[in-house]
């Protein structure tokens, strides 16, 4: 989605609490010369109308805000980066304490995936009690967030960011990933891609032509011009993006799973993370009442969840030996 420009002095028409004085420059202003772009244009040129949709729908918003506490938590993590696509991805990876970045014989690694209009730092709740327990826990920013590169990220995109940094991680224990970092995890497992003994998602979407369509209705986009934006989609991704066919592609899947999900989120609904878990096998669900969409990677209860699913270091670097 579009954002306000950050105010500077080389621009006379912002004002110094980020609102523009020019209307022609307004996010009002630009949302409404979209609508009616969308809307003729997807009369006269419903293809070119659809790549249109994509390009809004994919293109990533402003930064995820970091506190001045997260800076100090991270000034103890080993920053890395890693180039997947012809892109630059930035992270962090926190060791358990007394841990060495060059030492051998770290804990067994945990990734941690953000959702979209996140950041990786978002994770740090869930990402410290696990390196208490001695997990080695490595998250970053996804494409076209944060300190990663890009303006667009796909669920392509995405799916390709995961597996590559995992396999710049070697074996992964376990992926904990939030909404669209959860679909694209899903992706990187049915690609084949992803290497992890356990998996937890956190509020994910189960199908993205639903998200395409909400997104097209609020813009009251033409029929015609949402066909063209679905068949882009499913183009990129490469797989059809409808709930029923990932739903009966993750019935193949063997990874242990742990879906955590608010009854009432308003993001991504319930109901797919219910359907999720009765066609992955032995995949089980956590439901939350009351936390949304974001709250919930802070509740204590949920996070004591995952890191019970993942279980002790030590005996999973005993299960690794025997």
């Amino acid at each position: 989605m579009t954002t306000t420009p950050t105010p500077s002095a080389s621009h006379p028409d912002k004002s110094t609490n980020g609102r523009s004085l020019n209307p022609r420059t307004s996010p009002g202003f630009r949302d409404a010369l979209l609508h009616r772009a969308v809307a003729l244009g997807g009369r006269v040129a419903p293809f070119e109308t659809g790549g249109l949709l994509v390009d809004v729908f994919t293109r990533a918003p402003r930064p995820y805000p970091r506190s001045a506490d997260v800076d100090s938590r991270l000034m103890f993590a080993e920053p890395w980066s890693v180039a997947v696509a012809g892109r630059t991805l930035r992270g962090f990876t926190l060791r358990p304490e007394g841990r060495h970045p060059n030492e051998d014989g770290d804990g067994p690694a945990v990734l941690l995936v953000h959702g979209w209009a996140g950041g990786g730092h978002q994770l740090l709740p869930i990402a410290r009690p696990l390196v208490a327990r001695g997990y080695s826990v490595s998250f970053f920013d996804l494409p076209a967030h944060g300190m990663s590169d890009g303006h667009h990220a796909t669920l392509r995109d995405i799916a390709d960011a995961i597996a590559g940094v995992a396999a710049s991680l070697g074996r992964l224990h376990a992926v904990v990933a939030h909404s669209v970092g959860g679909a694209g995890t899903i992706l990187s497992l049915l690609d084949g891609r992803l290497d992890a003994g356990r998996v937890a998602l956190v509020a994910p979407p189960t199908s993205l032509e639903e998200q395409a369509r909400a997104f097209a209705e609020m813009l009251h986009a033409p029929d015609a011009a949402v066909r063209a934006m679905l068949a882009t989609l499913h183009g990129l991704v490469g797989r059809p993006i409808d709930r029923a066919s990932w739903l009966r592609d993750v019935a193949h899947l063997q990874v242990p799973l742990l879906v955590v999900h608010d009854r009432k989120d308003r993001i991504t609904p319930f109901d797919g993370s219910s359907e999720l878990v009765r066609h992955w096998p032995g995949a089980r669900l956590m439901a939350t009442e009351g936390l949304g969409h974001a709250r919930i990677l802070t509740e204590p209860q949920v996070i004591d969840a995952i890191v019970r699913f993942l279980g002790a270091p030590a005996a999973v670097s005993a299960m690794r030996a025997a």
